[in-house]
């Protein structure tokens, strides 16, 4: 079963997803280049040298045709297809498109980016046409791939209060959910095994009935520790012919860097390696806190590491007085925020008792004002809340609308907030007054925008556009909000990001 012969060489990569054509010769994938500029890259298994796909421009996941002669990939929330060959591009689908799967039907399966807090699974013709929605549900659904024998279609899903996706088929009967193990990206393959990503990253393989929709035996491991390293598998793609792809490490390997406003990086701590996700500094500088498998305090530059909650916490925030940090946990419950002191000297304590869909969490600087957005994947909620701990018994509602509101974030002066929207079909940066956000707002990004970040003195917004790059905009906030010009300083494209959470902070300087 799955045989898989080892090649030599390596591909440039960036994180999207590796394809393979439908018998196992054809790679496609994204890579950017110095400018942070992403396009499709082809190459063939018995050539080392990857070509660029000339006008794929802006591409940040792609597909590939059964024949290999074509890709559809995504550029923007444009869902388009273009010959191998060279040819024009030709838009399937305009806007809210993600991760795109070309199935053996001659249709292209996508993901619809979470619509007024629905998510969706689609396709449309490769020739084109209308585009026919599957399935649209309260569960986030992603990265479809239909079934051989066109009953459904394999989904990842995610139910609310979930810890861990779970690899599911959708029967396009009845549109009916049937969940069959906890895992990612699950691909079909014959006589009958399906291949998936455990939520460690291990890449299994477990038989299974394509009439009954079950699995009829346990996974086991298909690529071992010393073909890959650890084990740990970051992407992988397998053709119809059971030709297996597959690329090692990934988010296991982040550090944390020190980048300088011209895009100059330097290590924080030589001595550390894998530090984790969501770095956030402390008031005064001197600390960085992050998640890996729970809430950490590192001492900048070189200092030990301080684990201060390992219930699987996330997104930390520091209160005002750098004394303490909130942070996100999920439970079946649901999801909440908790606090605790950042020597890890107290017990755990819940901060906001009525709502259990809580997530980003930030402070204002005088510690009067947390600030929190609900969870994005569920009908009703990705909005933004906010309350005076100790003096209100409710959170009150700061932007609260039918779209998706994520990484809020208050200005040191505490009279605006800043936060990314999907109103338009896309994520873009927009600031309103605070705590009265409904009397003005301003637009602050036109072409995409993700993870604001205020300066610490105030003057600066920075956020993250779509072509991965660093962009300062010069604010003022007195008498009123007001922004002014706008500069690119430097490609975060190779960085981790994390869609509605952000990855960076800006220090004091």
């Amino acid at each position: 079963m799955l045989p898989v012969t080892p090649q030599t060489g390596t591909l440039a990569y960036t994180g999207s997803t590796l394809e393979l054509s439908a018998d196992g010769t054809r790679i496609a994938y994204v890579s950017r280049d110095s400018a942070g500029v992403g396009r499709v890259w082809i190459r063939d298994v018995g050539d080392l040298t990857p070509r660029p796909l000339e006008g794929t421009e802006g591409a940040s996941s792609v597909t590939i045709s059964p024949d290999g002669r074509s890709v559809a990939l995504v550029s923007g929330t444009s869902l388009v297809a273009v010959p191998v060959g060279g040819g024009s591009l030709v838009t399937l689908v305009r806007s809210n498109a993600t991760m795109p799967h070309w199935g053996a039907d001659g249709r292209i399966y996508f993901s619809l980016a979470h619509t007024r807090g629905r998510g969706a699974v689609a396709r449309v013709s490769a020739a084109g046409g209308a585009v026919d929605t599957l399935a649209t549900s309260d569960i986030n659904l992603h990265d479809p791939s239909p079934l051989p024998d066109g009953r459904g279609v394999l989904v990842s899903s995610r139910r609310f209060g979930q810890q861990a996706d779970r690899v599911s088929v959708l029967t396009l009967a009845d549109g009916r959910l049937h969940e069959l193990a906890d895992g990612i990206r699950p691909r079909y393959v014959e006589p009958g095994y399906l291949v998936y990503l455990s939520p460690n990253r291990r890449l299994l393989a477990a038989p299974f009935d394509a009439r009954k929709l079950e699995l009829t035996g346990p996974a086991v491991p298909v690529v071992d520790s010393s073909a890959a390293g650890s084990g740990v598998v970051f992407q992988h793609a397998v053709s119809a012919n059971g030709a297996l792809l597959y690329m090692t490490g990934g988010r296991s390997r982040l550090e944390l860097m020190w980048v300088s406003r011209d895009g100059t990086a330097q290590r924080v701590d030589s001595a550390q390696r894998g530090s984790g996700d969501y770095p956030t500094l402390s008031p005064d500088g001197s600390r960085v806190a992050f998640s890996r498998d729970g809430i950490w305090v590192k001492q900048l530059d070189r200092g030990p590491e301080v684990l201060i909650s390992s219930a699987r916490g996330n997104y930390p925030a520091w209160t005002a007085d750098g004394r303490s940090l909130s942070y996100f946990t999920s439970d079946t419950a649901g999801y909440h925020l908790r606090l605790k002191a950042a020597d890890g000297s107290t017990a755990e304590t819940p901060l906001v008792p009525r709502m259990n869909t809580l997530v980003e969490s930030a402070w204002s600087g005088d510690g009067k004002w947390l600030v929190f957005r609900t969870a994005a994947g569920r009908v009703g909620h990705g909005d933004i809340f906010a309350m005076r701990p100790g003096v209100d018994t409710a959170p009150m509602p700061i932007v609260n609308t039918a779209d998706s509101e994520v990484e809020p974030t208050l200005s040191p002066d505490g009279r605006f907030l800043a936060y990314a929207s999907n109103q338009t079909g896309r994520y873009e940066i927009y600031v309103v007054p605070f705590p009265n956000a409904a009397s003005a707002r301003w637009a602050v990004s036109t072409q995409g925008g993700l993870e604001p970040v205020w300066s610490p003195r105030g003057d600066e917004l920075f956020y993250r556009d779509v072509a991965g790059n660093l962009v300062s905009v010069s604010v003022k906030t007195m008498p009123t909000f007001t922004p002014g010009v706008s500069t690119v300083l430097f490609s975060a494209a190779e960085y981790d990001r994390y869609e509605g959470h952000r990855q960076y902070d800006v220090a004091h300087d």
